[in-house]
């Protein structure tokens, strides 16, 4: 695995991006994480199969994780989206499939939209619709700038902490590195988009596309809604299968791309 510094101009401003590769074929897979977290949600994927067959690329959102937190930055999905764009763009893949967690599902969504080499897009329980907008991200955008930096960012970092989740540990240790303002503003684009239904039917408009989610999360507000979407649980998991079940996670995946690349 390489861990390298990539610059990245977006409106005319350059921003140091913090990234994860491993280079093996003009094929790579693309992984995007969730609200809070950090590119090292995937580092399990360097020691499967797919590193194998794959290029690999994990990378830190602009606020988040080893990247640039700018202040003065938007940090609205339509902004990580193309900054995410034009990272890909730099490695130049002959193709590409998008793996998108939470936040990242729907940063992924509208990426998608846009990649002409796209191969596919792996849904890891993103959002799509209100619903998916859960207590997190919708308690976070109600609160102002000021009482999200005052309290609410501790507050919720001391929740994640208590937690008797052992994935939520590790968000936590993510979480404590994000910007404040990231957080805030991110929560506020992605209950917005949410809301809007846009991104369901962004969704639903792509070829070659699965979902994946928990056995503890229940999707039945999403199921009715999907056309064409071949949709997979991972067993003993919830949120985070990446690190509930690491291994029936990534093999999923690798089983989705080989059908899809036949």
């Amino acid at each position: 695995m390489i861990t390298e510094q990539r610059k990245v101009v977006h409106k005319g401003r350059a921003f140091s991006v913090a990234t994860h590769q491993s280079h093996a074929s003009s094929h790579w897979l693309v992984f995007l994480h969730g609200l809070g977290c950090a590119k090292e949600s995937f580092d399990g994927v360097f020691k499967t199969e797919l590193a194998k067959k794959f290029s690999i690329l994990t990378f830190d959102f602009v606020g988040f994780g080893d990247s640039d937190k700018p202040e003065g930055f938007d940090y609205t999905l339509e902004d990580q989206a193309q900054l995410t764009l034009s990272l890909i763009a730099q490695f130049n893949p002959d193709q590409v499939t998008l793996i998108g967690h939470s936040m990242g599902g729907a940063i992924g969504t509208l990426v998608a939209q846009e990649l002409d080499n796209l191969s596919g897009f792996i849904n890891a329980e993103g959002n799509l619709v209100a619903q998916d907008s859960g207590i997190v991200s919708r308690k976070t955008a109600k609160q102002s700038a000021a009482e999200f930096e005052a309290s609410g960012f501790d507050t919720f970092l001391k929740i994640l902490g208590e937690s008797e989740e052992g994935s939520f540990h590790k968000w936590a240790s993510w979480y404590a590195a994000s910007s404040k303002s990231a957080i805030h503003r991110s929560s506020r684009s992605l209950v917005k988009w949410s809301d809007s239904g846009k991104l369901l039917e962004d969704f639903n408009r792509l070829p070659n596309k699965a979902f994946i989610h928990g056995d503890k999360t229940d999707i039945s507000h999403l199921t009715s809604s999907f056309e064409d979407v071949d949709v997979f649980s991972i067993s003993n998991s919830g949120h985070f299968m990446m690190l509930d079940n690491p291994a029936e996670f990534y093999d999923r995946i690798e089983r989705i791309i080989l059908l899809a690349i036949r």
